[in-house]
């Protein structure tokens, strides 16, 4: 399906169309053989998947357990922050000195193979998120959610360094960290089942001027270059059965990557279990 799936998005996306277009073609194959290998994942016993989804959430939690959660510090959100939505050379310029210090923080902090990149959000994106109906209490429905007008990605080859990269995060910018959200051990709505693994960071990496940092793994990575119209409610637009496999997709991305965990904590359940009988 991941052949027909980038068809399909081609035609119908001038965004991805623009994005894959741009990759060097041993990369387009790299992507497509991965996709090719999630989706092998519980094949023959699709039946079993929503135990193994489970089962895949229970490991990878218990692994990002120490990656400090941090609801949102509105108190330091900048008066003028609408007024910087606005502003693009501004926005241009925080750009520039946050990539600059991501990238000395990569260097100097994190295994070479994690991987950097970022940008600024879309003026229609931001005109989109003026429509948005919010929920929570009174101050969070009315703040925008515009944290990630600068945003930018670290992108981890699998879930250890992953964690690294969390404690280092957490390490390096603590003083400066106004949020951090880690849905491998909260996922969205509060339920297993919302296949997104990530942890966003909100760092105030300049007095006065927050941006966005995600941590990603390559494979999560994969899922967004097909799913990222269904995060933004797009999903109108797409065919059903595209939709669907999507979504299919992305929990069995996540039971993949989990089965490099096979193991890693029978030590810890075994001394429960004795303990208990």
């Amino acid at each position: 399906m991941i052949e027909e799936c980038i068809k399909y998005l081609l035609k119908q996306d001038p965004f991805f169309f623009s994005q894959w277009t741009s990759l060097p073609e041993t990369e387009k194959l790299e992507l497509i053989q991965l996709h090719k290998r999630i989706e092998a994942v519980g094949s023959a016993t699709l039946d079993q998947l929503p135990q193994l989804q489970e089962d895949a959430f229970k490991s990878t939690k218990r692994l990002f357990v120490s990656v400090q959660e941090l609801e949102f510090l509105y108190s330091r959100i900048p008066q003028d922050w609408a007024q910087f939505a606005k502003d693009k050379e501004e926005k241009s310029m925080l750009f520039e000195k946050t990539k600059h210090i991501f990238d000395s923080f990569r260097h100097e902090f994190l295994p070479s193979n994690v991987r950097l990149y970022g940008g600024i959000k879309s003026d229609s994106s931001i005109d989109d998120k003026l429509f948005i109906i919010k929920d929570g209490d009174a101050v969070q429905r009315n703040v925008l959610d515009l944290w990630d007008l600068v945003r930018f990605r670290l992108i981890a080859p699998d879930l250890n360094t992953l964690l690294k990269v969390g404690h280092s995060c957490w390490e390096i910018f603590f003083d400066k960290v106004l949020r951090c959200r880690n849905y491998y051990y909260r996922p969205k709505g509060g339920f297993y089942y919302d296949p997104y693994r990530a942890i966003h960071f909100q760092i105030e990496i300049v007095p006065k001027r927050m941006v966005e940092l995600q941590l990603q793994t390559h494979v999560r990575e994969s899922i967004c270059w097909l799913d990222y119209l269904i995060f933004k409610k797009n999903h109108k637009k797409l065919d059903k059965d595209i939709g669907d496999w999507i979504k299919l997709q992305s929990i069995k991305a996540n039971i993949f990557e989990a089965a490099e965990l096979d193991g890693k904590f029978d030590k810890g359940r075994n001394f429960i279990e004795n303990i208990v009988t």
